[in-house]
């Protein structure tokens, strides 16, 4: 009978044991799933670094062959808010302004404008519109299998200040692999002379630009001015 104590603590110590070891799994086992988790965390927070380009076609319009654009247009598009160009747009070299960059301007606005899809790419255009009255239209090159943006190009710029406007045509091609920018300036200024009251000159210049989108890449050709100069009275 006196045995009967001393093999009642080597089961409950036995049971000890087994418990400290199962814990000690247990533990080992929450400790990996806590990593796995924290892991599934950082890779779905990269994936956010990734250029959100279903966003930006979702708030972009379906590209047109040809746009009149006379007055500032902005006004109905969705604005893009500072943080999403801060992280995704701004900082991009501009391929025909030479050591030029989009650098964000918090004096202005920005807009998504239109989008077209293009196998391997998708070419897109916002607007940046500045607090004295002009929209200047950007477009960009993303591309998918990259997910990275490979071109940023100034195509167009619309609005007037003064006596001075400018306004643009843009034509293009029906597969969106070519665009014929057609720019119209306009500079009014009155006339002192006697002879000219109530009249004043307009100077009218008028250049063409064309961009070839050939995949990543974009080249970029600009035409000839012509100039005109009429004398216009009330």
């Amino acid at each position: 009978m006196k045995s009967a104590p001393l093999a009642f603590l080597k089961i409950l110590s036995c049971f000890f044991i087994f418990m400290f070891l199962g814990c000690k799994h247990t533990g080992e086992k929450n400790q990996q799933s806590t990593f796995a988790s924290k892991r599934s965390e950082n890779e779905e927070a990269s994936k956010k670094h990734s250029f959100p380009i279903d966003f930006n076609i979702k708030h972009s319009r379906k590209r047109k062959v040809k746009y009149e654009i006379k007055e500032l247009t902005s006004g109905d598009l969705q604005q893009i808010t500072p943080a999403f160009f801060q992280t995704y747009l701004d900082n991009h070299p501009l391929k025909n302004r030479k050591n030029e960059k989009l650098n964000f301007d918090k004096y202005a606005r920005y807009f998504f404008f239109d989008y077209v899809n293009r196998k391997d790419y998708v070419f897109f255009t916002i607007i940046y519109s500045n607090e004295d009255g002009y929209d200047a239209y950007y477009h960009f090159t993303y591309d998918l299998k990259k997910d990275q943006l490979t071109d940023v190009v100034p195509i167009a710029i619309v609005g007037g200040d003064g006596g001075y406007s400018q306004h643009e045509t843009l034509l293009y091609s029906h597969a969106f692999t070519r665009l014929h920018v057609k720019t119209k300036e306009m500079y009014d200024e009155f006339l002192d002379h006697e002879r000219y009251q109530n009249c004043f000159s307009r100077t009218t210049d008028v250049y063409d630009t064309k961009f070839h989108f050939e995949g990543a890449h974009t080249t970029v050709k600009e035409g000839k001015t012509r100039t005109t100069i009429d004398t216009i009275c009330d």
